[in-house]
């Protein structure tokens, strides 16, 4: 019984170790892409100011 216990908490432990570091991880690329997007945006900014 009590083993049961155990292995129950080391699945329950490893299942939010696991669902803690997706959200990292997504959140890490969602950082990432809009730093991209704002950079891009900035850079074709300034290539139409300096087209003018």
């Amino acid at each position: 019984m009590i083993t049961r216990i155990r292995r129950a908490q080391s699945i329950l432990e490893y299942a939010a170790l696991i669902t803690i570091i997706s959200v990292g991880l997504g959140a890490m690329v969602f950082y990432m892409q809009r730093g991209l997007q704002v950079r891009i945006r900035h850079l074709n900014q300034e290539l139409n100011d300096g087209s003018r």
